[in-house]
């Protein structure tokens, strides 16, 4: 993923419960569900973190503001999420 420029990386996000939610509800299958249907059931740190980067490229694909709106999308409420944290 590059880095910098413009807009990238900012989200617009009008609910932040909702999203949250969203996020959560992403990876509890990957985590939740095997642990309460088979408690002996283990992740990897490798699962974990797949499972994870995944669930924010999702919210970041959906609620990233685009570049050619932010003269439209100035009034709206804005997450600065850095690509950095992201690990690959």
């Amino acid at each position: 993923m590059s880095e910098g420029g413009g807009e990238r990386g900012r989200l617009e996000i009008h609910d932040t419960m909702r999203a949250a939610r969203q996020f959560l509800a992403m990876i509890s299958d990957q985590f939740f569900w095997p642990a309460m249907l088979t408690p002996d059931s283990s992740v990897s740190d490798r699962d974990t973190n797949q499972a994870v980067e995944e669930a924010v490229l999702t919210l970041m694909a959906r609620y990233e503001v685009a570049q050619d709106s932010k003269a439209q999308r100035v009034h709206a409420p804005s997450v600065r999420v850095p690509r950095s944290s992201i690990r690959r």
